[in-house]
């Protein structure tokens, strides 16, 4: 089983998680080959069951730490990706502070430029505080931005309540959720059978609508086999700072009878 904390380091900075493989994206940001490669991410998970939060960041010169092929259906994409190697070194943001939150916290690059993740034992938030992400500066300029903490969506439909969750490919998947009206909700459903690094169909629905459809044509673009799942809401903003498109997120998980919506997954 994956976790949504560990996304965006996983994919973006090739980190050893110790679960199976995923994105921050994600992510946690899925990024395609075809995307330009001066990329930059902080991502900021913050769940209230149990309380925890993390924080990650990366930012990369010659493209993120996996190659990705994309193919989009509706609200969904597909993504096949299969890990590179990454250079000794990175280019870095300065050190990067986030305010708002109910505890403080700072990410400071490594000499080597990258950054290593922070991990609090409490939650960053309940939803709808103003969060200031700001960083110093260093080969990427400084920047000082504010996002929306997201609430975090109750799932009414389908049930997640067996474990591992049974997936059938062959039917399409509705969704139904409620709680929240301004965030989007996401949901992500990884192989573990592909033969690649990372499969995930990683599709997205706007919280206001409290409902969506997974088509069966998006569900059979995932091989049958062993997976995970994961639900979450977001909000998101994408910055231009020179030439680095840094996108930065702020995720909670979703919750289904006050369970964090993440699990294994069997996918028929």
């Amino acid at each position: 089983m994956k976790t949504l904390s560990l996304i965006t380091a996983l994919i973006l900075a090739a980190c050893d998680t110790g679960s199976s493989p995923s994105a921050d994206l994600g992510a946690v940001d899925m990024v395609t080959t075809t995307n330009p490669e001066h990329l930059g991410f902080v991502t900021l998970s913050s769940d209230a069951t149990p309380p925890r939060a993390l924080v990650n960041a990366a930012f990369f010169s010659d493209g993120p730490a996996f190659d990705c092929t994309e193919t989009k259906l509706g609200a969904c994409s597909y993504f096949a990706c299969s890990s590179r190697t990454l250079p000794a070194t990175t280019p870095h943001a300065g050190q990067i502070s986030v305010a708002g939150a109910s505890a403080p916290v700072t990410l400071a690059p490594t000499t080597d430029g990258f950054y290593d993740g922070s991990t609090i034992q409490q939650s960053l938030w309940t939803g709808a505080e103003v969060l200031t992400i700001s960083a110093t500066g260093g080969e990427i300029p400084a920047f000082s931005e504010t996002l929306i903490a997201p609430r975090r969506a109750t799932v009414s439909a389908p049930s997640f309540a067996a474990s591992p969750w049974v997936l059938d490919r062959a039917q399409p998947l509705a969704l139904a959720f409620g709680g929240t009206d301004s965030e989007s909700l996401v949901i992500t459903i990884g192989s573990l059978d592909s033969g690649f690094d990372i499969a995930e169909l990683e599709c997205t629905f706007s919280t206001a609508a409290g409902q969506g459809t997974i088509g069966a044509d998006a569900l059979r673009l995932l091989p049958p086999g062993m997976g995970y799942y994961e639900v979450w809401t977001e909000n998101k903003k994408v910055l231009a700072k020179s030439t680095y498109t840094v996108t930065l997120r702020a995720q909670s998980h979703a919750l289904q009878s006050g369970a964090q919506l993440i699990g294994d997954a069997d996918i028929l």
